[in-house]
């Protein structure tokens, strides 16, 4: 009886052990409507490949803006090494300093500022999320998906400003720097039926006053909201109660204009 206790168990017990326990924790979560919490380590794993998949082919398509930058990175390891190459040969002469070791110094330099560039944005995401509500499904909200949606409207949009000194006569223009031909919001209480946001002209084309309104999504029914973007600031939530008055101001400006031009 000993022996049989002291045999360790095969592989396959092992195996169907650990898969009746990820069965098991899948089950829990699911009937407790807590599934998302699943797709937290998923993110935290993967989440780069998802990332590269969204942002390496907008990139790839503009490799040639590229270059400029990469050669001078080239430029300057070449210059340093040199340069610590020369200083030690005539201070330190035991020292045999190596390519490697200034590589290593360029690359410590890019992940402390990757770091630093990453902590500001998760902690600007940490701020911005206290302030909104509990997410209590799986997945993203509607709410941040919306919101989300719409500030990258706002981001190709001066992406585009900035290639082309002008601001877009339409969403058509703005494909290459969107990545995408989809303009238009997609319910999920109405069915998917797309409807789309609108692009307000500025007053100038070739500026944009900081008030002025730029992005402006359909009425999000589950939410009874618009969401907003004005010229260089994040989008916001209004009721329709607030966008009926930026509406009316937008308005009044235009008759006022039009008043100084007869």
């Amino acid at each position: 009886m000993s022996n049989v206790l002291n045999k360790p168990l095969p592989k396959g017990c092992l195996f169907a052990a650990l898969l009746a326990f990820v069965l098991f924790i899948l089950t829990f979560l699911s009937a407790g409507g807590t599934l998302f919490l699943l797709e937290i380590p998923i993110h935290l794993v993967s989440g780069w490949v998802f990332h590269a998949r969204e942002t390496l082919p907008p990139f790839l398509e503009k490799w040639r803006a590229a270059v400029l930058p990469v050669g001078c990175l080239i430029i300057a390891v070449w210059l340093t090494h040199s340069f610590i190459c020369r200083w030690a040969k005539a201070k330190r002469p035991d020292l045999k300093w190596r390519i490697k070791y200034t590589v290593s110094i360029f690359s410590l330099l890019f992940l402390s500022s990757a770091a630093a560039i990453a902590m500001s944005g998760i902690i600007h995401q940490f701020f911005w999320l206290s302030k909104e509500d509990v997410i209590t499904r799986r997945g993203g909200s509607e709410r941040a998906r919306v919101m989300m949606h719409a500030r990258n409207l706002s981001q190709a949009t001066y992406g585009f400003f900035n290639m082309n000194q002008r601001f877009p006569g339409s969403f058509d223009e703005l494909k290459e720097y969107f990545g995408s031909d989809d303009f238009c919001w997609h319910s999920e209480k109405g069915g998917g039926v797309p409807e789309p946001f609108i692009l307000i002209q500025p007053r100038s084309s070739d500026k944009l006053e900081d008030d002025e309104l730029l992005i402006v999504s359909p009425l999000i029914t589950s939410l009874d909201m618009y969401v907003v973007s004005y010229a260089n600031k994040n989008p916001i939530f209004v009721s329709p109660s607030e966008f009926k008055i930026i509406m009316a101001k937008i308005k009044k400006s235009e008759n006022s204009v039009d008043d100084d031009q007869n």
